[in-house]
């Protein structure tokens, strides 16, 4: 897979809440970094743990992608994160809560798998949004 098309299935594969589909795309040696986690980041059990969470807890979450920028070696995207709560996530009642917040993600990728990806969002902004600030 090209960095584009590993960028693309990567957007793909989380608007569509498909936890193997993106495990598919990570290396290995997957590593994870994500300042406004509620749990620890670091490797793709981590990250897959994560997602499956945010999906239950945020049905129609999705990423809108409004610029990306491919190297040889990665991308970065910038994209506006937007999805309603239902029930609880990371011990907070987010029923009806509403995120709407400007992120990026750098991804790193080596022999056609993502090997590395830092999230940047406005935290304090989604922790309000979520009720945690």
């Amino acid at each position: 897979m090209t960095i584009r098309e590993l960028a693309s299935a990567f957007v793909k594969a989380f608007n569509d809440h498909n936890v193997e589909a993106l495990e598919k795309l990570l290396s290995a040696d997957f590593s994870y970094k994500d300042p406004a986690a509620p749990a620890p980041t670091g490797n793709s059990t981590d990250f897959l743990k994560l997602q499956g969470a945010i999906f239950g807890a945020f049905p129609d979450v999705n990423f809108n992608v409004n610029a990306e920028v491919i190297g040889v070696d990665g991308a970065f995207l910038s994209f506006l994160t937007t999805g309603e709560g239902r029930g609880e996530f990371a011990g907070l009642d987010i029923n009806g809560k509403k995120i709407d917040v400007e992120e990026g993600a750098l991804l790193q990728c080596a022999n056609g798998r993502i090997s590395r990806l830092e999230f940047f969002s406005d935290t304090l902004k989604l922790f309000r949004q979520m009720g945690l600030a």
